[in-house]
């Protein structure tokens, strides 16, 4: 089976090493972010992304809108200390798939995250 690859955005250092530790043990590789970079160089290299919304520099929701423009399918989930009900909707017409409101269960980020896993892809 292919490993999924999760970009991991999450300015919290200790939270995203958590993160990050805890999805590798899962068998995902993992490319983790302090903050958000464009994701345009990195789509063909990634699977699912997971975003916070409050990070420095630019949010969660600004990742979801540049990739929506891009017109990318790239499934992404949505973390924040702050979830209300207009920020899951925000979200989602962005194009997330979920919004998981901090704290959370680690086990329904992982189960969600095996649910996205990739078909195999054909050998070109």
């Amino acid at each position: 089976m292919r490993t999924t690859t999760v970009l991991l955005i999450e300015d919290d250092d200790d939270f995203r090493e958590l993160l990050e530790a805890s999805l590798r043990r899962d068998g995902f590789q993992v490319l983790p972010y302090r903050d958000a970079p464009s994701v345009v160089p990195l789509l063909s290299r990634i699977d699912v992304i997971v975003v916070d919304q409050r990070l420095p520099g630019r949010d969660g929701l600004s990742v979801l809108a540049e990739l929506r423009a891009l017109g990318a399918r790239v499934p992404a989930l949505l973390m924040s200390g702050f979830a209300d009900a207009e920020l899951a909707r925000s979200a989602r017409a962005l194009g997330a798939i979920g919004v998981f409101a901090k704290p959370f269960d680690l086990d329904d980020l992982r189960t969600a995250l095996r649910l996205l896993r990739p078909p195999e892809r054909a050998a070109e």
